[in-house]
């Protein structure tokens, strides 16, 4: 069972219990926010990283940001940031690395920290893709779905995805006309793979395979 299917069965976890003290209200309180969907508890498979609880009635969480992305940009410089946030007391740690040895770069991350550390899985997944295929364009929904569960396993707390990118979006988009452009590296680099393929987003029509 997962940590929701518990707390929906009534039953209260260890991870209740830690982050209800950490946050000053009872076990129930966040089982019961896990219940009506008003609090999720970031916790991992990794016994080095301590769970964290976001949600209403509770304090307010920050994430660092760290990630490779310029060419110059190496694991340890990343590491080295990540030591500042931590000293910062950033409550979570997300890793939004584009190229470079990714899967290193998170297990080293993983390995090191004591609190969850989230990921944005397309990234790495488009980085793969142009690396077998030539390009990012040819990359595929099983690469999709595939990525998300390997750095599900490896011991990600919580991933970032784009499930509400739809076809019906990119034309109210076009025929509306979007006053800013696309910022999100990953969406946008979805909206250009769905266009391409003239195909639904994988994450929405297959959703349930996510959840």
């Amino acid at each position: 069972m997962t940590l929701l299917e518990k707390a929906r069965a009534g039953e209260i976890t260890g991870e209740m219990r830690i982050v209800a003290e950490k946050e000053g209200v009872t076990p129930e309180f966040i089982r019961q926010g896990m219940e009506d969907g008003t609090i999720v508890v970031l916790h991992s498979s990794r016994p080095n990283i301590e769970p964290v609880a976001v949600g209403q009635g509770l304090f307010t969480k920050v994430s660092a940001s760290v990630g490779m992305y310029e060419e110059s940009d190496t694991i340890e410089g990343e590491m080295a940031k990540i030591a500042s946030a931590v000293k910062a007391h950033a409550d979570t740690i997300m890793d939004l690395s584009v190229r470079g040895p990714i899967e290193e770069m998170r297990e080293q991350v993983l390995a090191t920290v004591d609190r969850p550390v989230g990921t944005l899985p397309m990234y790495e997944t488009l980085a793969e893709a142009d690396a077998k295929y030539g390009t990012s364009l040819d990359m595929t929904a099983e690469d999709m779905f595939e990525m998300i569960e390997r750095q599900a396993a490896q011991g990600v707390s919580f991933l970032a995805m784009h499930p509400a990118t739809t076809l019906q979006v990119i034309r109210r988009a076009k025929e509306e006309g979007r006053i800013d452009p696309l910022v999100s590296y990953g969406g946008s680099h979805l909206i250009g793979w769905m266009i391409h393929h003239q195909c639904e987003n994988p994450m929405y029509t297959d959703f349930d395979r996510v959840n």
